[in-house]
């Protein structure tokens, strides 16, 4: 990605859950109603460091930012698995800072889940 003249706009353009088809999401110190600033790291390493670098220079994040939310799937054809993993990292105004990692493992041929949260 080298043309970067119209990433701007869709960086800081708000989206509503509506938009992103979101759903509420509930930290540890609030619930994030599914809309929000959005960047989307692309499909390979070169186009998620090109955005995030991007990010970094123009100080997407900054001291009103409450939470950060990365999603993303993984799929193995050999197992038949397909893995939905989420990272939450929520910053609270004295400061502090809260990790939390979601999985979800999906074995598509029985149907079957198995879930998995932690604090990171």
């Amino acid at each position: 990605m080298s043309d970067w003249g119209e990433v701007p706009n869709t960086f800081y353009t708000y989206r509503t859950w509506r938009d992103l088809d979101g759903y509420p999401y509930t930290g540890q110190f609030a619930t994030y109603g599914g809309g929000g600033y959005v960047a989307e790291l692309g499909t390979d390493d070169e186009a998620a460091t090109d955005v995030i670098q991007f990010l970094r220079d123009s100080s997407w994040l900054d001291s009103n930012t409450r939470a950060v939310m990365i999603e993303f799937n993984l799929y193995n054809p050999n197992a038949n698995l397909w893995g939905v993993c989420m990272y939450l990292a929520e910053f609270i105004q004295t400061g502090g800072k809260c990790k939390l990692v979601t999985c979800l493992l999906l074995l598509l041929a029985c149907f079957i889940f198995v879930f998995f949260k932690s604090l990171v």
